[in-house]
């Protein structure tokens, strides 16, 4: 069933440049390589599998935002942060009060990590997020770890960093936790123990607490925990972190 799902929503064709899709949770995931991308120089940037899938996912299952780049623009947009995905990402934060920002993107099964965290030296998520994700990874026996190490962050790292109250981490994530069709693991359910994808609620507290009213408080606490009931059926890691 899920092996399916995942595949029907990684296939699924989307219309216009980019995709925005809403949530009621303050965390917004980016995937802007879900597709082959012709460099300046001429040669073809591969895609990166399944990060779509991923975002699709959350949004469905955890109802989390997403923003999905669909079609080569001639513009990378974790390259140039001033290109209309980006400007329409920055918009969608600040409208919708988004707290958390991750920013997926594939890396090659040769890579010699699992998972890494790209912050900008640690500029551009607070510690409490940055370590709560780790263990919610090492927690589920995935411990190759790298941070800012080859990647720092691209231009939407740093876009967002420029915004006030968002935490923003682009996260590489390794072919052999990710692309589900070349993974025989996956297939063979050697690696049924490992979450497919983390879902972050960020800075808790800090939600509750901006909240004005107590029937305000209340409602985004049934959010939660209906968010909370519903995925613990599709093995996705939940983390609250305060800030």
């Amino acid at each position: 069933m899920f092996e399916q799902e995942i595949n029907e929503l990684e296939n699924m064709e989307l219309f216009d440049d980019y995709t925005i899709l809403k949530g009621s949770i303050p965390v917004l995931f980016s995937a802007p390589h879900t597709m082959y991308q012709l460099s300046d120089d001429g040669t073809t940037k591969l895609k990166e599998p399944y990060t779509k899938a991923i975002a699709l996912y959350l949004n469905k299952y955890c109802n989390t935002y997403a923003i999905i780049k669909n079609t080569d623009t001639g513009i990378d947009s974790n390259r140039d942060n001033y290109d209309e995905y980006n400007v329409e990402m920055r918009r969608l934060i600040k409208e919708n009060n988004i707290r958390l920002v991750i920013d997926l993107h594939g890396a090659s099964k040769d890579r010699n990590f699992d998972i890494e965290f790209g912050t900008l030296n640690s500029l551009s998520a607070d510690f409490s997020t940055i370590k709560e994700l780790e263990e919610a990874f090492t927690e589920n026996h995935i411990n190759n770890i790298n941070h800012n190490n080859p990647f720092k962050g691209g231009a939407i790292t740093q876009g967002i960093y420029s915004l006030d109250d968002v935490d923003v981490i682009q996260i590489e994530i390794n072919g052999k936790y990710r692309d589900y069709n070349k993974n025989y693991e996956f297939k063979e359910g050697t690696l049924n123990k490992y979450p497919f994808a983390l879902f972050i609620i960020d800075e808790a507290s800090a939600m509750f607490n901006q909240l004005a009213n107590n029937s305000e408080k209340k409602e985004l606490e049934r959010k939660i925990i209906n968010v909370l009931n519903l995925v613990r059926d599709y093995g996705i890691g939940i983390i609250f972190s305060t800030q």
